[in-house]
C-alpha cells in the first residue's frame, strides 16, 4: 500500500440525507458506500430545530474531512443566490426558509455541498459507476416524489432544480371513474405525479393509513394505478434528457412488483418512438438503484467527496 492509498482510504466524507419522513447521518471512509457509522431520526414537521438539533449532537462526536448535504425541496441550490441553501416553498410549511446548509457549514469548519435528495443518487450512481455511466435520473417514491438528473456536464439545477414530481400527466381510467383527484396542496385536481402516487395516496386508495401499506397484498390493482403514473414520469424525462438509466427508489419502491408494471407502462407509453441503445433493455433502464435503500444517504456522501475535490482544486 503506498502512502497517498493509504491517505485516502482514511479519509472520512459525512453526509446528510434530509428526508420528507426522516433524517439520515453517516460517515463514510474512502468511498461514499462505505458508510462505517450512521444515525437516523425523525423528521420533525413541527419544529425542525428538534431534528436538525439531533443531526449535530451526533456529528460533533464525529470525526469528518468533508461535508454533503442532500435535501428535500424545493430547496435553493444556486451559490449565487440570496437565499442559497435554504428551504423555498415545501410542502412541509414549518421547513419553508429554514437555512439548512448555513447552520451546517456554520458549525462545521469543513468543505460542503448540497444538493437535493435525488440530485445527489443521480450523481453517485454515475460517479461510482466506473465509467459506465454518464448520465442517470433518480426518482423517489415515499411520503413525496422526486426526480433528479445528473448529466455529463454535472447535476441539474439552473434557476431552480428539476421538480419532476410535480409533471403533470395522464389520469388513470380508475382514477377518472372515482372521481379521485390527488393529494398534493398545490396541485390537487390537476394530476401531478407526487399527487397522485406519493404513499397517501396510494394508502388513501387502498383504504388503509400510510402505515398499513405494507399490509396491501402485490395483486391489489393500486399497484397497476402507481406504474402508470411512474411510467409516464419515466417516459417525460426520457424524452426531455434521454438519460442512460433511470434509477427509482424511496420507501413504496420497497414493493419489488411495482417495477415491471412500470416498465410495461413506459412501452406502452412510449410506443416505439425513442429508440437507443439503454431502451433495449427496460430491466436495466428502469429499476432500483444499485445502492438499494441506502441511495439517498449514499449519495449525500459522494456529496462530500465532491466537496473536497472542489476545495483541493480551488487551491491549485
Amino acid at each position: 500500500m503506498t502512502e497517498g492509498q493509504q491517505t485516502k482510504e482514511t479519509v472520512r466524507y459525512a453526509g446528510i440525507e434530509c428526508g420528507g419522513t426522516s433524517f439520515v447521518v453517516a460517515i463514510a471512509e474512502g468511498s461514499p458506500d462505505n458508510i462505517v457509522d450512521r444515525f437516523e431520526c425523525p423528521t420533525n414537521n413541527e419544529d425542525p430545530n428538534i431534528t436538525l438539533k439531533a443531526v449535530e449532537e451526533w456529528l460533533d462526536n464525529q470525526k469528518f474531512d468533508a461535508l454533503g448535504v442532500a435535501s428535500f425541496g424545493p430547496v435553493d441550490v444556486v451559490e449565487d443566490s440570496p437565499t442559497f441553501g435554504q428551504l423555498l416553498n415545501t410542502p412541509k410549511f414549518a421547513w419553508q426558509h429554514v437555512d439548512v446548509f448555513k447552520r451546517f457549514t456554520k458549525r462545521y469548519d469543513v468543505p460542503a455541498v448540497i444538493d437535493t435528495d435525488v440530485n445527489a443518487p443521480a450523481y453517485a450512481e454515475v460517479a461510482l459507476s466506473n465509467g459506465q455511466l454518464t448520465s442517470c435520473a433518480y426518482i423517489t417514491v415515499g411520503t413525496g416524489i422526486g426526480g433528479g438528473v445528473h448529466t455529463r456536464t454535472g447535476t441539474i439545477h439552473n434557476g431552480l432544480h428539476p421538480e419532476a414530481g410535480h409533471v403533470q400527466v395522464r389520469p388513470h381510467p380508475a382514477d377518472v371513474a372515482a372521481g379521485y383527484d390527488g393529494e398534493c396542496p398545490f396541485h390537487k385536481g390537476m394530476c401531478c405525479v407526487e399527487g397522485m402516487a406519493k404513499a397517501k395516496s396510494i394508502a388513501t386508495r387502498a383504504g388503509v393509513t400510510p402505515a398499513e401499506l405494507k399490509s396491501v397484498s402485490d395483486d391489489h390493482p393500486v399497484w397497476a394505478i402507481v406504474g402508470h403514473y411512474l411510467a409516464q414520469m419515466c417516459l417525460n424525462i426520457t424524452l426531455v434528457t434521454a438519460v442512460e438509466k433511470i434509477a427509482i427508489g424511496g420507501g413504496v419502491l420497497n414493493r419489488a412488483c411495482i417495477y415491471p408494471k412500470i416498465r410495461e407502462s413506459f412501452a406502452e407509453a412510449m410506443n416505439g418512438y425513442v429508440q437507443f441503445k439503454e431502451l433495449e433493455d427496460l430491466e436495466t433502464y428502469i429499476g432500483p438503484s444499485r445502492f438499494g435503500s441506502s441511495a439517498g444517504i449514499v449519495g449525500a456522501c459522494a456529496l462530500g467527496v465532491k466537496a473536497l475535490e472542489d476545495a483541493k482544486g480551488k487551491q491549485l
